[in-house]
């Protein structure tokens, strides 16, 4: 199988496996999470994971730029079938910590997950037993976790919609991107190409898709998670995940079809907001429809000027700054918002004195 070594490399600070009756039996399941800072960045995830009715299943894989950053109480990581602390040098990308997490695994099954997204108890259980299908991949189901915005409601369903708890049925052609699992092995085919394939994930669904593999949603499989609800710097999220995307999407183009795609641009606001409204009238939030057509019509034309520039000029700095803003949600939050998972402030993270 392919291997990759991304610049710039992690060095490995801790690995220790759970005293268990069974010391040979492997984890079933690992969830990568990284911090930029420090542990109490990811506290409240960690917490979501050691909750879960079967975490003696699961291998917890932290990335931190230290080995203080990833060190918590002692008895926040008891339970868990293993760990991980790597230190990494850069966060440019989340990408590329992404990839490395993949790399790092001992499970088969791997997960991603975020500093702003809670799983309920019952979240690992529910992805497994999903897992006993053919999938290639399996996505969770999603919750708003600040839903008191119309502008917190946009970004969610612009995200999320598509799996929004209550899910659609059917099979999807892609699942959430930067918050999915995937079996291990398909991932690591990808070698040196992975850390790319995982800037776009959508991208890569589809041609994992085209190769033959399968994808499914994970009834039961839920997740909270934490938007923007802030007007102004949803602007510029919608810019640069519009621009990543089209410049992933387009990447192998040529130049007739990339000028031909940005000309179109204008056309992708009204197609994905029709999109987003029959999403919020699934999931209950039909008297925000005219919030939504306000707020969604502003958001998605910074959409599809950002896909028109990706398109013509590529991502640019995209990457970078979307990885910047995946942490910390709580700046681009209302003040005193509270989270719908553990019904506390959505505030910034304790630190250590």
């Amino acid at each position: 199988m392919a291997r990759y070594d991304p610049e710039p490399q992690p060095d490995q600070v801790e690995t220790e496996m759970a005293e268990s009756p069974n010391p040979s039996k492997q984890p079933a399941l690992s969830a990568v999470l990284w911090t930029p800072d420090c542990y109490d960045t990811i506290r409240k995830t960690i917490a979501s994971l050691r909750a879960q009715t079967i975490h003696e299943r699961i291998e917890l894989i932290l990335f931190g730029p230290s080995e203080e950053s990833m060190t918590g109480p002692k008895t926040d990581l008891e339970g868990f079938a293993c760990h991980q602390r790597i230190v990494l040098r850069s966060f440019e990308k989340s990408s590329v910590i992404r990839a490395e997490g993949v790399r790092a695994a001992r499970a088969p099954i791997v997960a991603f997950m975020q500093d702003h997204a809670f799983p309920v108890a019952g979240w690992a259980e529910a992805l497994l037993r999903c897992y006993e299908g053919p999938w290639a991949g399996a996505g969770f189901v999603f919750a708003n976790d600040n839903p008191n915005t119309a502008t917190s409601w946009v970004n969610f369903l612009l995200q999320y919609g598509e799996w929004a708890d209550p899910p659609p049925g059917g099979t999807p052609t892609h699942i959430g991107g930067h918050m999915a699992s995937y079996r291990r092995d398909v991932l690591m085919a990808y070698g040196e190409e992975l850390p790319r394939k995982l800037e776009t994930s959508v991208a890569m669904h589809w041609e994992l898709i085209e190769q033959g593999h399968l994808f499914a949603i994970a009834p039961g499989a839920l997740v909270y998670h934490q938007n923007h609800s802030r007007f102004w710097p949803s602007l510029e999220l919608r810019f640069q995940t519009g621009r990543l995307f089209a410049a992933n999407r387009s990447a192998k183009w040529s130049v007739t079809r990339r000028v031909a795609y940005a000309l179109a641009a204008p056309l992708i606001p009204p197609l994905r907001l029709s999109r987003l409204l029959r999403a919020a009238v699934r999931v209950g939030q039909a008297r925000r429809l005219p919030q939504l057509v306000l707020i969604g019509t502003v958001l998605l034309i910074f959409d599809g000027a950002g896909q028109a520039v990706g398109a013509l000029a590529g991502h640019g700095g995209a990457m970078e700054w979307i990885t910047k803003i995946e942490y910390h949600r709580h700046r681009f939050m209302v003040e005193g918002e509270f989270s719908e998972f553990s019904k506390t402030p959505a505030g910034p993270p304790r630190r250590a004195s």
